[in-house]
């Protein structure tokens, strides 16, 4: 798309925006409200498609990468590479991003040419790579279980949704020969989502009670498949939760 055709593009959707919020104005200020929210949302879409760059998403602050490496682990969900993804972030959707997840201080850091940015958290709603979902949840009275606020990878969504958070700290500690050994330590944490609330589940049991009306479906269901709570935890969850919703209407 040429300047001038941009330009024009802008300048008419301006006018409509203006135009269309006259003959709303007579009505309740909620309309309005939300007329002006849905308009300024679409506005924003229109100027990212139209100049086809990402450069509102250098709206963040320098990463610093760590001056050290680890021993053993990795901050960075995935891999320490980059990865193409998408992010949802200040109300526009940006996609073919080069990004990397800092699970240690739970950040999205992207790749705009030679820089590294990490994002403003308060603006990213949802991001997606390396076929995760990951949305931010804030702890409140609903969700009192939740370990922290942040980014949750959203294992399953359906009529109840799966959730995991992966929290990564730095330890160090010395070797028989002095050296300074640091290296990542991982705690993960699995929720249950039903009508909005967080259920922590830490063991099979607390599965077992969270479904409970089919409790007996579920437990033939991971003997027949050959399912492992201890040994595998995430893929015993997502089918388990996933059979679960299945029978429930």
């Amino acid at each position: 798309m040429t300047s001038k055709k941009l330009l024009i593009a802008l300048l008419s959707g301006i006018c409509f925006f203006f135009s269309s919020l006259q003959k709303i104005t007579a009505q309740h200020s909620d309309s309005v409200n939300t007329f002006y929210t849905a308009a300024l949302h679409n506005a924003r879409e229109v100027y990212h498609q139209a100049f086809g760059d990402q450069r509102a998403l250098t709206n963040g602050s320098l990463y610093t990468e760590y001056p050290y490496k680890f021993n053993e682990g990795d901050p960075y969900f995935g891999t320490p590479a980059p990865a193409s993804g998408s992010v949802f972030y200040d109300g526009v959707q940006f996609d073919n991003v080069l990004m990397r997840y800092n699970e240690i201080t739970d950040e999205l850091v992207i790749n705009y040419y030679a820089d590294k940015i990490q994002l403003l958290k308060p603006k990213i709603d949802w991001f997606h790579f390396y076929g995760s979902d990951f949305i931010k949840i804030t702890k409140d009275s609903l969700s009192m279980n939740l370990v922290s606020s942040g980014f949750y990878n959203r294992l399953y969504n359906g009529k109840i949704g799966l959730f995991k958070k992966e929290i990564k700290t730095i330890q160090q500690n010395s070797s028989a020969i002095t050296e300074l050994l640091t290296y990542i330590e991982e705690s993960d944490y699995y929720y249950l989502k039903r009508a909005d609330r967080y259920f922590i589940i830490k063991s099979k049991s607390d599965l077992y009670k969270l479904l409970s009306d089919r409790k007996k479906e579920v437990k033939s269901f991971i003997k027949q498949h050959g399912l492992n709570f201890k040994k595998d935890k995430q893929n015993t969850l997502t089918q388990s939760i996933a059979f679960y919703d299945s029978l429930i209407k």
